[in-house]
């Protein structure tokens, strides 16, 4: 059995991997190079050493057999992995046979688990028409208010490249942006996508509590009466 440390990272990882924006086979490789890690570390623990890190070195002949993948695609994944930040060589090592891989875990470093850009959409209803989903968006649900740092951080990241950097309401773009539940949570909006709209940090502070339409209504009102 892993040392407890160990062990948790493991899990941890098993999870990023599944919740990350890779290509399936992508995830098999990576599955593949965690197994390794954590044969490695139990060999050490054996040997009466252990380490902080999970780590292993680049077995492609056995990877290779057990995953049905060609030599020269298997380091082009692992050199694509290692460019996202999920793993890291020693440095100045190539890599191939032998080569050291450590994992990162700085999960909100994973460029995968940020969105890819989407054309700018100022959603200000739950009817708007849905996008494709997303693992982010699907994790999203299952909290009632603000998901955890990692998934808010990535819902974050694709609803500013949306709406393009821009305050939905005013129109401004760049300067301090926030999110805003367009329902807000203390009434039961959720932190999908399509509750989530790009707002400046005055406008958020503005609207408050209210919906876009309330808001709306409100400063009709005060206009009236000026």
């Amino acid at each position: 059995m892993l040392h407890p440390l160990l062990q948790r990272q493991h899990h941890l990882l098993i999870l990023a991997i599944e919740r990350c924006a890779l290509p399936l086979p992508t995830k098999k490789v990576l599955l593949e190079v965690l197994s390794t890690s954590a044969e490695t570390a139990l060999n050490q623990q054996a040997q009466g050493t252990t380490t902080v890190v999970l780590w292993c070195q680049v077995d492609v002949e056995r990877w290779v057999a057990l995953l049905g993948l060609e030599p020269m695609h298997l380091l082009r994944v692992l050199q694509t992995v290692i460019e996202e930040g999920i793993l890291h060589t020693e440095p100045g090592e190539l890599l191939a046979a032998g080569a050291t891989l450590t994992w990162n875990l700085a999960f909100d470093a994973w460029p995968s688990l940020t969105a890819r850009p989407t054309p700018s959409k100022t959603r200000w209803s739950a009817s708007a028409a849905e996008e494709p989903a997303w693992p982010h968006e699907l994790l999203a649900k299952r909290w009632k208010g603000r998901p955890p740092r990692s998934v808010w951080w990535a819902l974050r990241q694709r609803v500013l490249e949306r709406d393009n950097y821009t305050c939905v309401y005013c129109g401004r773009r760049g300067g301090r942006l926030t999110l805003d539940h367009v329902v807000p949570v203390s009434r039961g909006g959720t932190s999908e996508l399509n509750n989530l709209v790009t707002a400046c940090v005055t406008c958020n502070s503005a609207k408050g509590t209210r919906t876009p339409q309330e808001w709306l209504a409100a400063l009709q009102q005060r206009a009236g009466r000026a």
